[in-house]
């Protein structure tokens, strides 16, 4: 790792005005990327934005049970002369490998450019990915490895999530069978990885891993409750014009902010850390999924 000591001595002497440039764009992966998807399913593409949420949820996921079962301390923990950038410390939670930023950066902006098919923005995509998993290693949180494993993981999943959405809508009668199949594997290997870890207290990394995975199956599991109830009774008809789109991406943007960062907080604040993380992700996936698709279809004319 004597690159990251490189690094390390550059973020803190010449390219100094680097870090502060890096974080943000690392950070947009955990507060912006999510409302962007939102904004997709709401105003752009339904079709679009369901499968770039289960992309989200199921790559969060699968990197989650990768790094529980791996157990990849970070590095400067494997190596005390590294540190991490402070700007970026609250955010880099569990354990190293793979990357969680890395994973986010490409199952939402890689599956978008995917799906979009336009030249322009694939460039973008691929450069913003790449620059999001470049600041990760440069400000101290990963290794190499650990953003390549996670932009590769994310990368089949994709093709699966894709994979799967095109056979379901050659064969609508299973898309149920495949909502069941989800919820009971997400919910056997959250617990199996649950009860790895009965030194919670004891371990920081443990600590904040299995918070994480409680996280990643509360999204899991709020999408696939709102994907079934859109197809069984909500059916959120795609916006018909600009002014809706616009419409729909305001209230829905304020809707999303204030629950997330405030209301859910509040909800969670004497929860056990397992269920409050659960629980905040859950419901902020039924508010996108299932309560404002009802507003939107109230009002769509």
């Amino acid at each position: 790792m004597s690159y990251m000591l490189t690094f390390q001595e550059l973020r803190e002497g010449s390219l100094s005005f680097l870090v502060p440039v890096l974080s943000v764009i690392s950070e947009l992966n955990v507060y912006v990327l999510p409302i962007v998807i939102a904004m997709v399913y709401w105003a752009y593409r339904k079709d679009w934005g369901i499968n770039m949420f289960f992309s989200f949820t199921m790559s969060n996921f699968t990197a989650n049970g990768i790094k529980s079962v791996m157990k990849v301390p970070r590095p400067y923990f494997r190596r005390p002369a590294l540190h991490i950038d402070p700007f970026i410390e609250t955010s880099a939670t569990g354990y190293s490998f793979p990357s969680g930023h890395a994973t986010a950066a490409t199952a939402g902006w890689g599956h978008f450019a995917m799906l979009l098919r336009k030249r322009w923005f694939t460039i973008v995509a691929i450069i913003y990915i790449l620059l999001s998993s470049f600041a990760r290693v440069f400000l101290g949180a990963h290794t190499i490895q650990d953003v390549v494993c996670g932009i590769s993981q994310t990368i089949l999943v994709i093709l699966l999530v894709d994979t799967v959405s095109e056979y379901l809508t050659r064969h609508p009668d299973k898309y149920m069978l495949f909502a069941i199949l989800l919820v009971i594997i997400s919910t056997a290997v959250t617990f199996i990885i649950a009860g790895m870890y009965p030194e919670i207290a004891a371990d920081a990394e443990a600590d904040s891993m299995i918070s994480d995975v409680f996280s990643s199956y509360g999204m899991i599991l709020g999408v696939n409750i709102g994907w079934i109830a859109d197809k069984k009774w909500i059916k959120m008809p795609d916006a018909s014009n600009k002014k809706e789109r616009i419409i729909r991406c305001v209230i829905g943007g304020i809707a999303f902010a204030v629950y997330y960062l405030f209301l859910s907080n509040l909800i969670i604040s004497s929860m056990d850390i397992r269920l409050g993380a659960f629980i905040r992700n859950f419901t902020t996936l039924l508010l996108v999924t299932i309560i404002l698709p009802c507003i939107f279809k109230r009002i769509h004319k």
